[in-house]
């Protein structure tokens, strides 16, 4: 939170802690979750020739769509909130490190990672920042906490999914180049549209496999 003194006075005055107040403030969002299935319930029970019937289909796919963005906005600050409290093990400047990088935009909790040539992936946590910077982390067995492996500038970059390998992104730029290979082919499109609106990161450049 960019005003995080400001909330504590507030909330300690009203002896309230911040995750309540987070939930509060996404109850809105959780309620998103009931459109798709009660449109759709509106729609099966539509006549064939009902003018509406169109508009209902295309409002579901609308709907699933804010629901997904609403859900992964949530995912990202909640493990922001927790790798604020708790730190990466191993990142330089540690904790104005991570706070440096600005809104934490999107998390893949289990992402295949190929840098450079390299055939073989490795499973890692990617962290996409608004400062369009992604921090590669990894899991320790011992202490279940979160472990610096890299952080890669996408900036000067461009990005896109590969032909054929769609759940798959190539990032190519002078200071990156990697592949992460997500869970669906949704959550590749959703980091190509976010990073593809950041400066200076194009989203038509080559979008060959990597190593090719």
């Amino acid at each position: 939170l960019k005003e995080q003194a400001a909330v504590n006075q507030i909330l300690a005055a009203r002896n309230t802690e911040q995750k309540e107040l987070i939930s509060l403030l996404s109850k809105p969002f959780r309620h998103l979750a009931d459109y798709p299935p009660t449109l759709q319930e509106l729609e099966r029970n539509m006549e064939e020739s009902q003018a509406d019937r169109g508009d209902t289909q295309r409002a579901v796919q609308v709907y699933r769509k804010m629901v997904d963005d609403c859900e992964a906005a949530r995912k990202a600050g909640e493990i922001h909130l927790e790798l604020l409290e708790i730190g990466i093990e191993g990142l330089e400047g540690g904790r104005e490190a991570l706070a440096g990088l600005g809104p934490l935009l999107l998390v893949a909790s289990s992402v295949q990672v190929r840098e450079g040539g390299l055939e073989e992936a490795e499973t890692r946590t990617a962290l996409l920042f608004d400062s369009a910077a992604i921090l590669l982390l990894k899991r320790s067995a011992q202490s279940q906490t979160y472990v610096f492996v890299a952080e890669v500038r996408v900036r000067n970059s461009s990005v896109g999914r590969v032909p054929k390998k769609l759940k798959e992104v190539q990032i190519s730029g002078e200071d990156a180049r990697l592949s992460l290979s997500f869970g669906s082919q949704d959550e590749a499109a959703r980091w190509v549209e976010t990073m593809g609106g950041m400066e200076d990161v194009a989203t038509d450049g080559p979008s060959l496999a990597l190593g090719s």
